[in-house]
């Protein structure tokens, strides 16, 4: 058994591939649609999951359920939708040791453009925001080490042979997602943790702002005193943290951090949910974030987190961008 899962943006021809594949192949191969379950106007997603991240969250941990119990019979299953690789691999771990191969299916603006366009008639979704989770999804994958397999220049028959492949001989399913990631608040003792693992952060933002950002300077014995400081750990090693600020009816978000060796697995938007728990303990019911305007790939997830620009400042030659999420539920 087989299970190969298809990501990707509207356009990037992922469904236009399920569907040829279950048409020919429906004997061999089970092919099913993340959208098939319903999906809810986003004002229904805000108000039962917290926002349409939440939402898209939850149904992946559920579709990785079913899929577990659907490979059981041994079939090959073919899965596709609009999700994160991050998602596919909390799901994964929730069902147990579900192996799995993930692909994005991608492809050019241009030719996304085209086929929204003209080719489905939904002009109205090719738009900014579709370029953006596509670019999104594009960098996790990069990020990942994730199979992308671009569309733009190949026909369907070309597609499908490739995509048959796949089945008949894939790559090493992802199968290091069964242990779940531990939290537990730093202490003095692992100030000297903190500051190298953020400095290798952020280590790559230093060319495009032509310094050292601010947290890679940070004082973080003095930090873990003042501060609270969450620390992710994948095993035995520590994989990403959290700074964390209460203040006056807000919690301020000063720094998350992923370790470069552990980018692309969801860990940073694990901190971000974490910081909603921790403000939630404390009855806050707003929470603050600010970063450089130059951090695109940031303010992006950002808002997809749900959080709204504020405003934006000049700081040392740049621009810094004040963004906050209202969290009506702990009022």
């Amino acid at each position: 058994m087989t299970l190969v899962i298809l990501i990707g943006a509207s356009g990037s021809g992922k469904t236009t591939l399920a569907k040829a594949v279950s048409e020919r192949w429906r004997d061999e191969i089970d092919v099913l649609h993340f959208d098939s379950i319903g999906v809810p106007p986003v004002e229904e997603m805000i108000a039962v999951h917290g926002s349409p991240e939440a939402w898209q969250r939850a149904a992946t941990v559920e579709w990785m359920r079913r899929l577990a119990d659907m490979a059981k019979d041994g079939r090959h299953i073919l899965f596709e939708g609009q999700t994160r690789l991050s998602f596919l691999a909390e799901g994964a771990a929730a069902a147990g040791v579900l192996p799995y191969v993930p692909i994005l299916v991608d492809c050019d603006d241009a030719t996304r453009t085209r086929r929204l366009s003209v080719d489905r008639a939904q002009p109205e979704l090719a738009n900014p925001d579709m370029m953006n989770w596509a670019a999104y999804l594009r960098a996790e994958a990069q990020q990942s080490g994730c199979e992308i397999f671009d569309t733009s220049d190949r026909g369907l028959e070309d597609c499908l042979a490739y995509l048959l492949e796949r089945f008949r001989s894939p790559a090493s399913p992802v199968s290091d997602n069964v242990s779940e990631p531990e939290i537990r608040r730093a202490d003095v003792a692992d100030a000297d943790a903190i500051r190298e693992l953020t400095r290798a952060a952020y280590t790559k933002w230093v060319p495009l702002i032509g310094r050292e950002p601010l947290p890679m300077t940070a004082d973080y014995e003095q930090a873990v005193r003042h501060h609270l400081i969450d620390l992710l750990y994948a095993g035995n090693e520590l994989a990403a943290l959290i700074e964390l600020v209460p203040d006056e009816g807000h919690l301020l978000i000063e720094n998350v951090a992923v370790s470069p060796r552990f980018q692309g697995r969801g860990y940073g938007r694990r901190l971000m949910r974490h910081a909603e728990d921790v403000a939630a303990g404390l009855k806050l019911p707003e929470i603050k974030l600010y970063t450089n305007q130059l951090f695109a790939e940031n303010v992006a997830l950002y808002r997809k987190l749900g959080y709204s620009v504020d405003r934006e400042e000049p700081f040392k030659g740049g621009v810094i961008v004040h963004m906050s999420k209202h969290l009506p539920y702990n009022e």
